[in-house]
Formats: C-alpha cells, structure tokens, sequence
C-alpha cells in the first residue's frame, strides 16, 4: 500500500509538472505587445528580480537557521533537516519562475 501511495503521489507530481509546463509555453507564446508595453514590462521585471534578490537572501539566511537548529537537536537531527532544506529550494525555485512568469 505505501509503495502505491508513493508512486501515485510521484505520478500526480510529474503530470502537475508537466502541466505546468504546458501553461507556461502558451503564455510565452503570447505577443508581447509594442515597444511602450516592453519597456514597461521590463522595468516591472527588473523590479521583481531585485525583490527576489533581497527577499532570497533574507531567506537564506532564514532556512540556515533553522537547518542548523534542526541538526543540532535530537528529536529531528538530519532526517527533517534535508527535507526542510529541500522543500526551501524548491519553494524558492517555483518562487523564482513564477515571478518570471507573472513578468
């Protein structure tokens, strides 16, 4: 039962993806209006990269901490410490192309 589980929830992860992916390609297909829109656009996404930048680095900072907490305690130790670790980076990558998405 665990392994139908785990191979389900792995299969609804990869067509999520795969779903994903496919929004992302038609929205790029998009036309991207004229040469006022883009200079617009630009400067909103150079707005959002540097909010990304300061945001990510407080984050950083952040999820060290508490992986190190982690590390150091006995009751969670490196068995909830990489999972934290790994969900932060992949929150943070999604954050990343979201933004450049939405931009």
């Amino acid at each position: 039962m665990f392994y139908a589980i785990t191979i389900l929830s792995l299969l609804a992860a990869l067509a999520s993806v795969g779903y994903a992916a496919k929004l992302y390609l038609g929205i790029m297909e998009k036309d991207e209006g004229d040469a006022k829109m883009r200079q617009i656009a630009s400067a909103i996404q150079d707005g959002a990269q540097a909010f990304l930048k300061a945001e990510y680095r407080w984050l950083a900072v952040f999820v060290g901490v508490v992986f190190v907490l982690m590390l150091g305690n006995q009751h969670f130790g490196w068995q909830m410490g990489i999972p934290f670790l790994m969900g932060a980076v992949a929150s943070a990558v999604a954050g990343y192309f979201g933004m450049h998405t939405a931009t």
